[in-house]
């Protein structure tokens, strides 16, 4: 059964606690306006109705009075009645959805218009046959629990506009596989999607400035997470356990992150977490665990090593390329030359320095363009011009913005 209100509704009596019904609903009129809000079904019939379109107003003895708030628990079906089974048409007169409004509701379809500002505390808290949710432009702030628990929600799609989403807002929709923030979020609250099973991946729009506790924990599903410049903050385990992250890429500094002994990032993957970032003081440090984390940065970035595989850092210790008879056929020693960034890099020179590199040749180069995730190869021999310990450098000159000139020292033993 479908019953429509829309457009004006003649009201049908007017009760001792100046109530107003129209044989369908209840309404109640807001302190110090001419505005009605729906407060409750009225009469409703065993098993509720398929579909209701409430009225955009309530012609009262002659006077049109406008309905612009839907009450708070006015369709709650906790513990009154007032289910709908269908849709749920809400008028563009309507600018406030109140606390509990529509909570445990069986409703499968809720049309919301641009008029609709707030969405309130647990307003579609429990609707568990609700699988979309459009939220409109007007609308500025999602509040607590507003569609917490809805277990069959599958999309939801933000206009513009939307600045706060509140703590807990969507938890447990555990059917949530797509999510696309509004470029004007700025408060993203405690938990606000904990619990979403089936979210994949997240880009957190560039107003937001502080990932609250928890507010991803559990999504077990979630594989990627891009962090925009604008988080100063991440809150105690806002990722954490999320089981399959397995790519974080952060767009700006290292923000402030909570609680690291209790991890704000899972530390129980099968796989390491590769860390995406620019290469920025910090990022290092606390990513330093290499069981857990690896990184890679949002540029080029020069790595050498030897061939057994060691990393050889940046103007560190010699590497030694053995003791050779003067004027005896040389050793070599090949280098990998690898960009672990995720940028080309470019390398602009390669070439011996200091006052030993007579005994030393570069006998091939590396290529100069090198790109993500690939590798060159750097050979160098020596052979002794003179007597004693030698020693020289191979500069390596390229793009890498934390390593421009990149020092492979080298030694070895004339006698």
């Amino acid at each position: 059964m479908g019953i429509s209100c829309f457009g004006m509704t003649t009201v049908g009596s007017i009760d001792e606690s100046n109530r107003i019904n129209d044989g369908v609903l209840q309404y109640s009129e807001i302190p110090g306006s001419n505005a009605l809000e729906v407060s409750r079904s009225y009469d409703w019939p065993d098993g509720g109705i398929q579909d209701l379109e409430i009225p955009d107003s309530v012609n009262l003895n002659g006077i049109l009075r406008p309905v612009t708030t839907i009450g708070s628990e006015a369709f709650d079906c906790s513990n009154v009645k007032g289910e709908v089974s269908g849709k749920i048409t809400i008028p563009t007169s309507v600018n406030v959805i109140k606390s509990r409004a529509f909570l445990a509701n069986p409703v499968s379809i809720v049309i919301l218009p641009d008029s609709v500002q707030t969405i309130g505390e647990s307003a579609f808290y429990g609707c568990t046959n609700l699988t979309s949710a459009v939220i409109p432009t007007g609308t500025t702030t999602i509040s607590e629990y507003a569609f917490a628990n809805c277990d069959s929600l599958e999309s939801v799609t933000f206009q513009p506009g939307i600045r706060t989403i509140g703590a807990s807002a969507f938890q447990y929709c555990r059917m949530l596989a797509e999510l696309k923030l509004p470029s004007e979020l700025a408060i993203l609250g405690d938990s606000a999607f904990k619990g979403c099973n089936s979210l994949k991946s997240v880009s957190l729009p560039g107003k937001v400035s502080v990932v609250g506790s928890e507010c991803f924990s559990d999504c077990t599903a979630l594989e990627s997470v891009i962090i925009p410049a604008s988080v100063s903050k991440i809150s105690l385990s806002s990722f954490n356990p999320c089981i399959r992250l397995g790519q974080v890429t952060f767009l700006g500094s290292l923000p402030s992150i909570q609680s690291y002994s209790s991890s704000s990032f899972p530390e129980t993957n099968p796989a390491r977490i590769t860390i995406f970032c620019k290469p920025r003081k910090g990022f290092e440090s606390f990513f330093a665990d290499t069981e857990h984390y690896q990184i890679k940065y949002l540029s080029p970035d020069l790595v050498v090593s030897a061939s057994s595989g060691k990393i050889i850092k940046n103007n560190g210790k010699a590497f030694h390329l053995g003791s050779i008879k003067k004027g005896r056929n040389g050793s070599v020693a090949t280098f990998k030359i690898r960009n672990n960034g995720i940028k080309p890099l470019h390398i602009s020179k390669v070439r011996l320095s200091g006052k030993g590199q007579t005994s030393f040749k570069i006998l091939s180069y590396p290529k100069t363009t090198i790109a993500a995730g690939q590798s060159s190869s750097l050979r160098v021999r020596f052979q002794p011009v003179a007597m004693g310990e030698l020693k020289s450098s191979v500069q390596i000159k390229c793009d890498d913005p934390f390593e421009s000139l990149y020092l492979l020292n080298l030694s070895g033993l004339g006698r």
